[in-house]
């Protein structure tokens, strides 16, 4: 196969060190959270976007919410069925409560000075936006991966959370289950010995999308969906199914997603950076090929191989066939380590004995919004912080470009 070659190197700014990796900072808290968000008060949430990943996103949080003293008080999605189908949904598991709030425009949720905390699970396309604009609203965010669309919209949210206090935990849930994490334990901990490789593995969109413009849905505002975007016409496959909660086009259209690099890509690659410690300040270079068969209106990639190579010898690959489901596998000098959702294995299972609490080197969370809402609580770092988003989608985004611009492609 085929490779372009192309060097990175990160150290544009100075982050946190990796501990803030491993969820421990503290964050400067403005002295108007004192009172706001304390032990006997109430966080008021909001949810931006109402779709596929936010019933999830809503219904795990409503799990845990009285655990917290934590209330949604307000939805907003730019669909009128989706958002008043949550609104309807939460209303019935808080009853007793007021009624919440709906709104079409995200910015009108964000002028509520009583919402303390928004959701965010909107389309990749508008990530950066909704995240800066709520962190400078002075709200706390839980935000489904990739953490943005660009690398230059991260490196700008990263700033604007530090600079405004604010927790931010990104969706990346699997630094909340065991099975991810006994395996990160052990990879830390050098029981592996020497990384060498880690081998991120993805499975491939299929599918064609349809390119031909259709009217838009009455109760749908594609101007405001397809913002920061103009003048594109609307079609089913670009946005979301228009009945139901299937999985939406724009997953497979490169203006709104990158394709499986970004989707289950950050999960995995995220997994790796936890285990190894990795921050901002780490050079490294990536070679890639990709397919980008002509698919209708969905133009991600399908197949796709790229080699990120860092100082110190250590290749993470990321591949995308059919053969594979997704996960990440750790080989080192001395044992190997494999980790799935539900599922984990070693060359010695030994090796991902769980330590004692004296010996712990990440963070335990056994639930990622549970975990948000402490973080909000105690006015620090959450377990999957805005610098370990924004160093995922980096180096997921960065190995899509190589693979984007390989031979025999423009």
């Amino acid at each position: 196969m085929q490779f372009k070659n192309t060097k990175f190197n990160l150290n544009r700014r100075k982050f946190l060190q990796s501990m803030v990796l491993a969820g421990t900072a503290y964050l400067v808290v403005p002295s108007r959270i004192f009172g706001m968000s304390g032990p006997n008060e109430r966080i008021n949430i909001g949810a931006i976007g109402c779709g596929r990943q936010a019933g999830g996103n809503i219904n795990n949080t409503l799990a845990i919410a009285d655990r917290f003293n934590a209330r949604f008080v307000a939805v907003c999605d730019v669909d009128g069925n989706r958002m008043r189908h949550r609104a309807a949904m939460i209303d019935r598991r808080q009853e007793g409560s007021d009624s919440v709030g709906q709104y079409t425009d995200y910015r009108e949720l964000l002028e509520r000075a009583d919402i303390d905390a928004v959701l965010i699970s909107t389309p990749d396309h508008n990530h950066g936006t909704i995240a800066l604009d709520a962190v400078r609203a002075g709200k706390d965010i839980y935000i489904e991966k990739p953490l943005t669309y660009g690398v230059n919209e991260g490196r700008d949210l990263v700033e604007a959370v530090r600079a405004n206090g604010r927790v931010l935990q990104v969706g990346s849930q699997q630094r909340s289950s065991v099975h991810f994490r006994r395996v990160c334990e052990a990879v830390r901990a050098g029981r592996l010995g020497k990384i060498e490789f880690i081998h991120v593995r993805l499975p491939v969109d299929q599918g064609t999308g349809d390119p031909n413009p259709m009217d838009v849905p009455e109760h749908l505002n594609y101007d405001l969906w397809l913002r920061p975007y103009t003048d594109i016409p609307y079609t089913e496959n670009r946005v979301h199914p228009i009945h139901g909660f299937g999985r939406p086009g724009f997953l497979q259209v490169s203006k709104h997603c990158l394709g499986m690099i970004t989707g289950w890509g950050t999960h995995m690659v995220d997994s790796a950076i936890w285990s190894v410690g990795m921050d901002e300040r780490t050079p490294f270079k990536v070679k890639g090929e990709g397919e980008f068969s002509d698919r209708g209106l969905f133009d991600v990639h399908t197949k796709l191989l790229a080699d990120l190579t860092f100082p110190d010898g250590l290749v993470m690959r990321i591949e995308a066939t059919e053969e594979h489901h997704p996960g990440v596998r750790f080989e080192g000098s001395e044992a190997w380590a494999h980790a799935q959702r539900s599922f984990f294995d070693a060359s010695d299972r030994a090796l991902l004995a769980e330590p004692d609490d004296a010996d712990r080197l990440l963070e335990v969370s056994t639930d990622h919004y549970a975990n948000w809402l402490e973080a909000i609580r105690g006015r620090r770092s959450p377990v999957a912080p805005v610098e370990a988003g924004h160093l995922t989608n980096t180096l997921c985004a960065a190995a899509h470009a190589a693979c984007r611009t390989s031979p025999g492609r423009e």
